[in-house]
């Protein structure tokens, strides 16, 4: 597990899901991606994990952009992310758990 869990009182009733389709679309992204993957991934396969990183930076960012207080539900389960699937254009792998706690 490479992040850890912080205890916040927050409504988990109040979330939307995780979307494996959404790429990061800002031009200052990459750059925050490459200074996160250096400081934080450098053990993992980069191009993979950039991939994913950028995927999942994308999501937190959309989700604290409509709502500050929305939480993001993902699924930690490996068969959820088939990364040759017609519903997952971006090709997000079983990696992406790896990224964030259970």
């Amino acid at each position: 597990m490479l992040l850890q869990s912080v205890s916040v009182n927050r409504d988990l009733e109040h979330f939307r899901a995780f979307d494996i389709t959404l790429k990061p679309s800002s031009s200052t992204l990459p750059k925050f991606i490459d200074g996160m993957f250096a400081a934080h991934f450098t053990d993992m396969k980069e191009k993979k994990a950039r991939l994913h990183l950028g995927v999942i930076i994308a999501n937190l960012y959309a989700a604290w952009a409509d709502d500050q207080t929305l939480c993001l539900a993902i699924s930690t389960h490996a068969n959820d992310y088939r990364a040759k699937s017609r519903y997952n254009p971006v090709g997000v792998s079983d990696v992406a758990p790896k990224f964030y706690p259970a």
